[in-house]
């Protein structure tokens, strides 16, 4: 039984550090009551301590973890709204600190402002937003990525949109970071509103100027179903060489 817990509490933490516990204090009862003695007394004792430590380790793991995530979440919600009060240099400034340009787009300070400003007049100033739904992309040991879809509230509206924020590195610590890279507001009566805005080609939907759209073609005799016009004795005289 001893061997058992043993081999137990290698096994991982939590659940099985508290099952390496239990099993080597049976073993430790049963090797005092047996009858002759039994041996094994020191693999239980160091089954009971390595199932404590792991057990240890993993509730450090979960508050720790804990702890970022509702440090994360302090810092989606503080740079959400610095980024919509960013309607001057200060604020743009300070909105500035919590975004971070998702990979292969840039984000500078004036499509911050032009976004806060167009937010602030259509819809009021921003009051808070309330999570709906969270998908993650990434590891914690990698680039994660995380969009929450929310409900959005303003003075004078309530929309949903999403937010995109990506774990970095701290500057003065190693703890990651939530740095907002995105936000969508979906307005079917305005068209949406995003940051960084939309690029949208300049080629889009243009024509050359020699060319027709098919709409655009002269009809054809065939298609409309009338006859064509025969050519008159006098015309092929006129045209004859």
């Amino acid at each position: 039984m001893g061997s058992v817990a043993l081999l137990t509490s290698c096994c991982g933490v939590g659940l099985a550090g508290a099952l390496a516990m239990m099993l080597g204090m049976i073993a430790l009862d049963r090797i005092r009551n047996a009858q002759p003695p039994m041996q094994g007394r020191g693999l239980a004792w160091t089954g009971i301590g390595l199932g404590f430590a792991s057990l240890a380790l993993s509730l450090v793991v979960a508050i720790g973890r804990s702890s970022l995530q509702d440090e994360w979440s302090r810092e989606l919600e503080r740079g959400t709204r610095s980024t919509f009060a960013a309607l001057d240099e200060p604020g743009v400034e300070a909105a500035m600190r919590t975004l971070t340009a998702p990979e292969g787009m840039s984000l500078d300070a004036d499509n911050v402002r032009t976004f806060a400003r167009e937010a602030f007049a259509r819809y009021g100033a921003f009051v808070g937003f309330t999570e709906i739904s969270k998908d993650s992309v990434g590891s914690i040991t990698g680039p994660q990525r995380v969009t929450v879809t929310a409900s959005f509230e303003f003075e004078r509206a309530k929309l949903l949109g999403s937010v995109g924020f990506r774990l970095v590195m701290g500057t003065e610590t190693l703890v990651p970071e939530a740095r907002v890279e995105s936000i969508m507001l979906v307005d079917t009566e305005r068209g949406d509103l995003s940051l960084p805005p939309k690029v949208v080609s300049a080629t889009t939907g243009a024509k050359k100027p020699d060319e027709q759209a098919p709409d655009e073609k002269a009809p054809d005799a065939n298609a409309t179903g009338e006859k064509p016009r025969e050519t008159t004795s006098s015309e092929k005289a006129t045209t004859a060489p």
